[in-house]
């Protein structure tokens, strides 16, 4: 069943509007009639306009009203909340926002490149109103294979809610210089930690002379994958850095896949 709510949910929200939209107002354009206006010593000759069929101008006028009575409707509304998992394109969101209004999104129960894709475009309110455990863990850092000046990329590696094995990183990135970051102490609880969010800034700052190109793997919530976004790579271009962030594949025993989503920072 929510399968099937998900699925139809764009249609709901998006197509269907716009459809109805379309239909309303090439109906009320039926009644449309240019007639001229007389008055203050003056003669506005309408019906002499030029139009290759004065309906189509009025239905692009009623289409449009319709179209801002929408807007005004969702501006307020959050565009797939979390009852469904809402991994739909990024295209599907630019258009709830940009065609019909929306102006949030939850993040919570979106796939973690998706978070990412909404942060860097920054055309919606992300939040996320998941309640975490007010709870302070320590966090250990290790390395893997050696960066120097000839390094093109970098693999950072965040275990937090989980461990994340290095075995289940792709094939074509296993190889390179990684830096880990894992939780100690209890596993699956829902955190937000600044000592993490530190941790990963100094790690970043140190190693982006040598390379600005990450490949991220991720177990964090979506308020730290906000604060990651936020506080260490989005530096308004001036950094450069390139993050490619990959999914695991709940279907492949936790595999992370191969293609990544690439964001510019």
């Amino acid at each position: 069943m929510k399968k099937v709510k998900k699925f139809f949910y764009p249609f709901k929200t998006i197509i269907i509007p716009l459809l109805l939209i379309t239909l309303l107002s090439i109906w009320l354009s039926s009644f449309f009639t240019l007639i001229d206006y007389e008055g203050n010593g003056f003669i506005i000759k309408l019906s002499e306009l030029t139009f290759n069929h004065p309906r189509r101008f009025a239905c692009i006028i009623l289409f449009i009203a319709g179209l801002v009575f929408i807007r005004k409707i969702n501006k307020e509304k959050e565009f797939a909340p979390t009852d469904i998992y809402g991994d739909y394109s990024i295209f599907i969101y630019y258009i709830a926002w940009l065609v019909v209004g929306y102006k949030k999104v939850n993040l919570k129960l979106k796939p973690i490149p998706l978070q990412f894709q909404l942060l860097s475009i920054n055309f919606l309110e992300c939040f996320d109103d998941t309640k975490y455990f007010d709870r302070d863990y320590e966090y250990k850092v290790s390395y893997k294979g050696k960066i120097n000046k000839n390094t093109k990329e970098i693999n950072i590696v965040l275990s937090d809610t989980y461990p994340i094995e290095m075995n289940k990183l792709p094939n074509n990135v296993i190889n390179n210089y990684t830096i880990l970051i894992s939780r100690n102490g209890e596993k699956g609880i829902r955190i937000i930690s600044k000592k993490l969010i530190e941790l990963l800034i100094k790690e970043v700052q140190k190693s982006k002379e040598y390379c600005r190109k990450f490949n991220l793997f991720l177990s964090t919530p979506a308020s730290t994958n906000k604060l990651i976004f936020e506080q260490v790579f989005q530096t308004g271009l001036r950094d450069k850095f390139i993050i490619n962030i990959y999914q695991q594949d709940n279907e492949n025993n936790f595999m992370f896949k191969e293609k990544s989503t690439r964001i510019k920072c």
